[in-house]
């Protein structure tokens, strides 16, 4: 894969959110992390499409992800946000219980 026609901008977007602090405290940035994650999918698919990696019209799918985040309300991403924790907290346990 050649890539880099955005000399893969893309990456330091996905390491600007994984780096983004105070996270489990503000809801604003929670979901501003989010729509960074979603952002540098979308940067990356486009890259890869303007550098013929991909083909014409693959990037749609994450550009259209980023718009719909865009009309959600913060607090439902927050509360989406707890609920996978609580669930993957509770995976965890079963599976540790049926051992």
């Amino acid at each position: 894969m050649s890539g880099g026609s955005y000399d893969y901008a893309c990456f330091r977007v996905e390491e600007f959110a994984e780096a983004l602090r105070k996270t489990d405290e503000d809801p604003g940035r929670v979901a501003f992390k989010e729509l960074l994650i979603l952002v540098a999918k979308a940067m990356r698919e486009i890259e890869w499409v303007d550098s013929g990696d991909k083909s014409d019209g693959d990037e749609y799918e994450s550009i259209q992800e980023v718009m719909a985040f865009l009309k959600s309300d913060p607090k439902t991403i927050i509360k989406a946000r707890s609920y996978d924790k609580l669930a993957e907290k509770l995976k965890r346990y079963l599976d540790l219980s049926e051992k």
